[in-house]
């Protein structure tokens, strides 16, 4: 008696389950056909992998590199830049140098000429006639009209 008494309620259980599950049912085509849609993209995903692995891991290689190279090239650039202050101590002193430079150029061509003078006293007269075109001679600045005169004889 206690049981017939609960029928109702659970025939009333027992349809609305049926109903769900005929709901279910009736989406469970549509729902494999997502399923496979899915699996079929995974299964491309995943024939796609080892090459895409192999260029992930040939991007890496290069970038190991080019950080390597950048690496070595920040190293030389800290080198230079810890070098900067001397060589700007001797640019300081280029000036000063320069202003010697024509002294200097003028005594190395008195020196030359003095070195083959003495050699040419040890040589035939000859052989000096030769040798003497090897002096060097000074730059001379000359105007333009120096020039025409000496044209003119």
């Amino acid at each position: 008696p206690n049981n017939l008494s609960k029928l109702p309620n659970n025939l009333s259980k027992l349809l609305s389950n049926l109903s769900k599950l005929y709901r279910n049912l009736r989406k469970l085509p549509n729902n494999l056909s997502k399923l496979l849609s899915n699996l079929s993209k995974l299964y491309r995903n995943l024939r796609k992998l080892p090459n895409n692995l192999s260029k992930l891991l040939s991007n890496l290689s290069k970038l190991y590199s080019n950080l390597s190279k950048l690496s070595s090239n920040l190293s030389q650039l800290y080198s230079n830049l810890s070098q900067l202050p001397n060589n700007l101590s001797n640019l300081s002193q280029l000036p000063n140098n320069l202003s010697k430079l024509p002294n200097n150029l003028s005594k190395l061509y008195s020196n030359h000429n003095k070195v083959l003078r003495r050699k040419l006293t040890s040589i035939s007269l000859k052989s000096r006639k030769k040798i003497k075109s090897l002096t060097l001679k000074k730059p001379r600045r000359r105007s333009s009209s120096s020039k025409a005169k000496r044209r003119s004889y």
